[in-house]
């Protein structure tokens, strides 16, 4: 069989599963220590999210994950 570029392509590689257990996952979340302050929580969580977002986690695996930052 002869490869030529013109009728020849490579396979393309699968993207990869972003989406991992727990186990997996090697995030650091920043952890919350504000009290009463509804801007500090709010700030928190926004930051999470972003963090959850990027690393594509779960719902299933944020409540978990977040958790673990208190």
């Amino acid at each position: 069989m002869i490869y030529n570029d013109d009728y020849y392509q490579r396979p393309r590689r699968q993207a990869r599963h972003r989406e991992s257990s727990n186990k997996e996952l090697n995030i650091t979340l920043p952890s919350f220590h504000g009290k009463d302050n509804v801007e500090t929580y709010l700030d928190w969580e926004m930051k999470v999210e972003q963090i959850f977002s990027y690393h594509g986690v779960s719902e299933e695996s944020k409540v978990s994950l977040a958790i673990l930052s208190f």
